[in-house]
């Protein structure tokens, strides 16, 4: 990973924070606009086309303003995830191609067994057990 590459993994988390300020701005923005828009006359005569014309262009700056943030609210990921999309593959990539990681497994069960094998007690079998198990016993019938 590049220095380039840990510095923006690192800053996403301000970058989402600039685009929900982008959206609260934006908001703010188009309140004012239409609380103006009602309450403010024109001086140009019949009708309001003076006012709309100037207010036109502060309305599509609000407009690619909103969808400028919540594009970046949605599609730039957080610290946390963004590490996890560049560092899972990799960790994975390396598991795979790694023959002592994939001996490993193995080398566990064999432990297993022998600390099993450590830990089961030793039972002598009961004598009676022992007579019905002998040869000489199947032969006489018994």
């Amino acid at each position: 990973m590049t220095s380039m590459q840990l510095y923006w993994l690192l800053m996403l988390d301000r970058v989402v924070g600039l685009c929900i300020t982008g959206i609260g701005v934006g908001v703010a923005a188009a309140v004012i606009l239409v609380i103006v828009g009602v309450y403010r006359t024109c001086d140009c005569g019949e009708s309001r086309a003076c006012y709309y014309s100037s207010v036109n262009r502060y309305v599509w700056g609000v407009f690619i303003l909103l969808v400028l943030s919540i594009t970046g609210v949605v599609f730039v990921p957080p610290t946390k995830q963004m590490a996890a999309i560049i560092v899972i593959p990799k960790v994975c990539s390396a598991i795979e191609n790694s023959e002592e990681v994939q001996a490993l497994p193995g080398k566990l069960v064999e432990l297993a067994g022998e600390w099993l094998d450590e830990l089961r007690p030793e039972q002598e079998a009961p004598a009676s057990l022992e007579v019905m198990a002998t040869p000489d016993t199947e032969r006489k019938g018994i």
